[in-house]
């Protein structure tokens, strides 16, 4: 058998990695839905598979912690009050590496600790207008693409600015599900964005049951994916929704069988639903990231959108993300939801009556084309410069 570039990358690696050792990597993961979570497992995976690091830690609050712990992947799972710096500086304090997922929060902090090298993760650097305030005291600063969306010059200009592909586990992207031949196979509903500590208390129970609603008065099957802890919060599951709880590893095995991915807008799902090869369609916005996500969507995906969503929150400022989730879960409770659920349950009712998915073949062909150009390696990436793998 040869010895190929492959083995000798890893030989490498391996020599170097015994001279100059990492005992502990912390990821502080905002504790924000799926995403987050998703995109860290993503990266440990690529860590474990390339380096010999004894402990890989992960941060959280809430049930992003229960998905963490429920696959066995890090040494250690850390609850903490996501507001207590304090909580933090003490479990991160014998690490050598900080990876932020999707939060500043506390980088100013631990950046008195020297000996840290300190990264971030950012997938919603494509809607800020300027840098992270302590984006200075960050080793590298990755922003992961979103469908072409150009980020801020400011943001590029930056020395430590590192632009990232898709970050996502491998998957195969060569479904062999035909869109024709679909109606017969279930569709796959996911809902994301379901914990945060801004959220307004039961609203993500509304918005389920909402979704419920919607479903049972559609002529087809879908498979609902849920964290586990959801799964006793919905109210009356019809016969014709399968309520599936399980971890992000697991979800695109679950995509892969799917006829069309109905989702929220999260950057995490709506990529691996479309690498995936699944006609990807929208559901109404749970919080404010989610909304700006859709507006672009909506652009570059014309179709995929079936709700009016634009004259409801667009008056809403996004400066503050917590507050305007906030407001946004006020508006969809006191009645804004159930509308734009009926809008999209009028559009589905019609087309699977009718059995008529050209449309779906459309969106199927623009989605395909949009993400052929951006790159998967994502994880890859910020796996080499965290392990100093410049060579």
């Amino acid at each position: 058998m040869g010895f190929s570039l492959t083995h000798f990358f890893v030989f490498l690696l391996s020599v170097m990695q015994d001279q100059f050792p990492m005992k502990k990597i912390a990821f502080v993961v905002a504790p924000y839905g799926f995403g987050p979570t998703a995109k860290t497992i993503a990266i440990t995976q690529q860590i474990i598979r390339l380096s010999k690091i004894p402990k890989i830690v992960f941060i959280s609050q809430g049930p992003a912690t229960e998905i963490a712990e429920g696959i066995n992947l890090f040494s250690e799972v850390w609850n903490i009050d996501f507001y207590n710096s304090h909580a933090l500086c003490c479990i991160s304090d014998d690490c050598d590496v900080l990876v932020f997922v999707n939060t500043s929060r506390h980088i100013l902090r631990l950046s008195s600790f020297a000996s840290k090298k300190l990264y971030f993760v950012d997938t919603l650097a494509w809607v800020r207008d300027k840098p992270i305030q302590c984006m200075h005291l960050l080793d590298a600063y990755f922003a992961q693409e979103f469908f072409g969306y150009e980020v801020s010059k400011q943001i590029k200009n930056r020395s430590n600015y590192i632009p990232t592909g898709i970050i996502s586990q491998y998957i195969n992207d060569q479904s062999t599900r035909s869109i024709d031949d679909g109606y017969s196979k279930r569709s796959v509903v996911h809902l994301g964005g379901f914990f945060s500590p801004a959220m307004l208390k039961d609203s993500d129970i509304y918005f389920l049951n909402m979704v419920l609603i919607m479903l049972k008065e559609i002529e087809h099957f879908f498979d609902l994916i849920l964290p586990p802890y959801m799964l006793p919060k919905a109210s009356m599951i019809p016969e014709n929704v399968n309520c599936i709880s399980c971890s992000p590893d697991e979800v695109p095995r679950i995509l892969l069988d799917g006829f069309i991915s109905l989702t929220t807008s999260g950057i995490e799902h709506t990529y691996e639903s479309i690498l995936l090869n699944k006609p990807t369609m929208f559901l109404p916005p749970f919080n404010m990231t989610q909304y700006l996500q859709l507006v672009h969507l909506n652009r570059i995906f014309p179709g995929s959108v079936r709700f009016d969503f634009s004259s409801q929150f667009e008056s809403i400022s996004s400066n503050n993300l917590d507050t305007s989730t906030f407001r946004i879960q006020s508006m969809g409770v006191d009645g804004i939801w159930e509308k734009q659920f009926n809008q999209l349950k009028a559009f589905l009712q019609k087309k699977f009556k009718s059995s008529d998915f050209k449309f779906l073949k459309v969106i199927h062909d623009i989605q395909s084309e949009m993400i052929r150009n951006i790159p998967r390696d994502g994880a890859q990436v910020i796996t080499s410069k965290v392990l100093d793998l410049d060579f």
